[in-house]
């Protein structure tokens, strides 16, 4: 009985603890979003192609689907700048005639693509649950990225779309202090 006492003692402990901890970083990730200093490196992406959805063109296996990236693929975030080094997905298609049933064979290319801004609109919004969005529009940007939106929870992750022009690309990844 003393150690099942001692057991309830401990877990209560330790969720009390683990309460603590996720108030303290949903506070940690509002103040990266309100300082505009954090950096948000990217595992994984989704493309979502508008103009596939708007054609009704089923045929593009990468839509929709989930990338494990090769190379690094990183925002920093300042309070005087935006960069970014993310890669860019695209796809070719060509027709194998010499086959009966006219296969379509689809490449997927991968390129990193470096962009960074100086003059951006910032707008943070805090969510449910600790999760904070910030809204970055770039103003000067070297490349054609019109909009970063990133979705910054308190235990680290984060998820990031980005606006290519018709293209928007889905980053999964971690955040941290800048």
């Amino acid at each position: 009985m003393k150690s099942l006492k001692k057991t309830i003692l401990l877990a209560a402990m330790v969720f009390t603890g683990a309460v603590a901890a996720s108030a303290q970083s949903a506070e940690a990730v509002k103040q990266m979003a309100n300082s505009k200093s954090f950096v948000f490196k990217a595992n994984s992406a989704t493309v979502f192609n508008a103009d596939a959805a708007i054609m009704g063109d089923n045929t593009a296996d990468l839509s929709n689907k989930k990338i494990p990236l090769k190379a690094d693929a990183v925002v920093k975030v300042k309070p005087d700048s935006v960069s970014s080094s993310l890669p860019y997905f695209d796809q070719t298609q060509s027709q194998d005639n010499a086959m009966s049933n006219d296969v379509v064979n689809v490449t997927v290319n991968e390129t990193q693509t470096k962009a960074s801004a100086t003059h951006y609109e910032y707008n943070v919004e805090e969510k449910k649950k600790g999760e904070v969005e910030v809204t970055i529009k770039p103003k000067d940007s070297s490349s054609n990225i019109s909009k970063y939106i990133f979705n910054l929870n308190p235990d680290g992750t984060g998820k990031l779309v980005v606006s290519v022009g018709s293209k928007r690309i889905t980053y999964d990844g971690a955040i941290a202090s800048n």
